[in-house]
């Protein structure tokens, strides 16, 4: 069977027509939501890669404060260490200063009881000496 081809009516024509114009048009707008999408991805690629350098640069920096710390952490541990040694020391003299002053005060009261000793056998003597 042969399919004999008949001409086209001008209405069937037209719904074509208008068919094809609506293709275009769908597709026009699906070609501009295209390019935006594009351009929207290029620009979140841009937006990425600089985030991703001031994560870097963040990162480096972090490196060189911790690095900067360090010193001053061990100067710090080796000044309370120090701190500690010099209270230490302190409270030896504490002591000592306190023993010292014990001792001193024990000299006194026998160098008070021996001028009290020597002023009375010095007046003992100057009685028999007169009389």
């Amino acid at each position: 069977m042969a399919c004999k081809s008949r001409p086209a009516s001008v209405s069937q024509l037209g719904r074509l027509n208008e068919k094809n114009r609506r293709k275009a048009r769908t597709f026009a707008k699906q070609q501009k939501a295209a390019e935006r999408i594009a351009a929207a991805t290029t620009q979140l690629a841009s937006g990425i890669a600089e985030a991703s350098s001031a994560v870097e640069e963040i990162y480096r920096g972090a490196a060189q404060q911790t690095a900067a710390a360090e010193p001053a952490s061990a100067a710090v541990a080796q000044i309370e260490r120090g701190a500690g040694i010099a209270q230490a020391r302190a409270q030896e003299a504490l002591d000592e200063g306190t023993l010292i002053t014990g001792q001193l005060q024990e000299n006194r009261a026998a160098v008070d009881g021996l001028v009290t000793g020597v002023t009375r056998s010095l007046e003992v003597n100057r009685s028999f000496a007169r009389g």
